[in-house]
């Protein structure tokens, strides 16, 4: 699982009372559309039509985590298989529904009567859905489902991840401020904090020694490197090992530092914080 390689759960629900070889039909040409995304997929193209046939995919869907649940809502059917799957399946739920002409007669499927439907009672479970509603053959579909699923697998990359943040934003820079409990709560980040200060003082106890391996990659990127203030560049280069060795020793994701004005009046450098992997 990754965000170039999302996996998809795919349930397709359906009721017998309407025209099944016609659902048939659209659950086919939808499934071989699905097959041009780069993704994962845990289920297959038949249709399910109570809740017991339901009941035998869960376990296949909760084996490993999803990063996206899609429920194709071939005809119409009433809330319960939608709910059960929704509060069974920790991973973001999106529906695609399909539009069918107008006749004059009784629909053949009535499919976006059973996502509006699902919409409701999931509301009621505090359930959030996306959907999709378009043509069994849409790229348009295809593209939305895309971005939908990448965003879920770039949610699951993230639970659990740590950054590093080196002082907090400067007064009047609240552009630069974040929601510690929001970023928790939405993706599961834990923040380490640390005060700009306190930093820069267990960088100033580092040898100068620390500075030479990035110095000679860097030499090699920039040709006027040595045409710099060298004890600068030397502050500077130990501000970044200081943060690369502990993003690499604590498995932080990435790391937030306070640079105005403290790395300037307080060590006479500026900071770095980009590296390469």
């Amino acid at each position: 699982m990754s965000v170039d390689t999302p996996r998809i759960g795919i349930v397709a629900l359906g009721r017998p009372t309407f025209d099944v070889p016609y659902a048939e039909e659209i659950l086919a040409q939808a499934w071989k559309n699905l097959q041009t995304l780069d993704a994962e997929f845990v289920g297959e193209p038949k249709l399910l039509f109570d809740a017991d046939a339901v009941k035998e995919v869960m376990p296949k869907l909760q084996e490993k985590p999803l990063d996206m649940l899609l429920l194709l809502q071939v005809t119409f059917t009433d809330a319960t298989m939608t709910v059960e799957l929704g509060k069974a399946i920790d991973a973001p739920l999106v529906m695609w529904s399909y539009p069918e002409a107008r006749t004059g007669g009784r629909l053949r499927l009535n499919s976006f009567c059973g996502v509006n439907l699902a919409s409701h009672a999931l509301s009621r479970s505090n359930i959030r859905l996306d959907y999709v509603h378009a043509a069994a053959e849409s790229p348009k579909a295809i593209e939305e489902l895309r971005l939908l699923a990448r965003a879920g697998a770039i949610v699951n990359q993230l639970k659990g991840s740590k950054l590093k943040l080196v002082g907090e934003h400067p007064d009047g820079f609240d552009a630069c401020n974040f929601n510690e409990q929001e970023l928790a709560d939405r993706f599961g980040i834990s923040v380490d904090r640390i005060p700009v200060i306190d930093f820069i003082d267990q960088v100033k106890e580092l040898p100068d020694e620390v500075a030479d391996a990035p110095y000679e990659r860097r030499a090699k990127d920039f040709p006027n490197l040595a045409d710099l203030d060298q004890e600068a560049t030397c502050k500077t280069l130990k501000v970044y090992s200081k943060l690369r060795t502990e993003a690499d020793e604590k498995d932080y994701a990435g790391v937030a530092v306070r640079c105005w004005p403290d790395f300037f009046t307080e060590y006479g450098c500026a900071r770095v914080v980009r590296w390469r992997s």
